[in-house]
């Protein structure tokens, strides 16, 4: 088992660390969990559930654009994941446990490894599959066990973005949970 020294240690070492990685990290059309893009369609408006604030942008120290009253009709444009901090990774130790992976995330992960470079986990797909990033690319990863054999350590932290706009066309970003599917029902209803 690593330590947090090696990690640490591999990280001095190479100069790796998250000052490489842009943070945070926009995953655009992506969702947090499985069936929540089904919900997007940009003209199928759903009165909206509670007061929700629409930012200019998908961060909360952006500009208000608008608040939408409960009961106010809105469709859903667009998602974005925003990774915050992600699973900081050693590299593969062996060629076995990337022998299934694409032929491109087998040559980045034998890269790292050879290069004794980290990795890093920056989204969570549908399927059991792990959005990672190395040397300014991204590649999925199969297998919700690999935050296992890549001994990662940290927490994935994430917010869920969604660009709604109203019958007036005025648009805007509202945060939600990327915990539970509940909470986007909680916001915009199916009725």
């Amino acid at each position: 088992m690593s330590s947090v020294a090696e990690f640490e240690s591999c990280a001095e070492e190479n100069g790796n660390d998250l000052n490489k990685l842009s943070l945070p990290f926009y995953v655009y059309d992506e969702c947090p969990y499985e069936g929540c893009g089904s919900a997007q369609d940009n003209d199928f408006y759903k009165p909206a559930q509670t007061a929700i604030t629409l930012y200019s942008e998908p961060q909360t120290d952006s500009t208000t654009t608008l608040v939408v009253q409960k009961g106010e009709l809105l469709a859903h444009i667009k998602n974005v994941v925003v990774t915050i901090e992600p699973y900081t990774c050693l590299p593969p130790t062996s060629d076995e446990e990337i022998f299934n992976e694409e032929i491109a995330t087998q040559q980045a992960l034998t890269q790292a490894r050879n290069n004794d470079e980290n990795i890093y986990i920056i989204n969570e797909l549908t399927g059991g599959i792990n959005q990672i990033w190395y040397r300014q690319k991204t590649y999925n990863l199969s297998g919700s066990d690999s935050k296992n054999w890549l001994k990662c350590k940290g927490d994935l932290k994430q917010e869920w973005w969604l660009l709604f706009k109203n019958k007036n066309n005025e648009k805007g970003w509202a945060r939600f949970s990327v915990s539970t599917e509940e909470d986007l029902s909680n916001f915009i209803s199916e009725n």
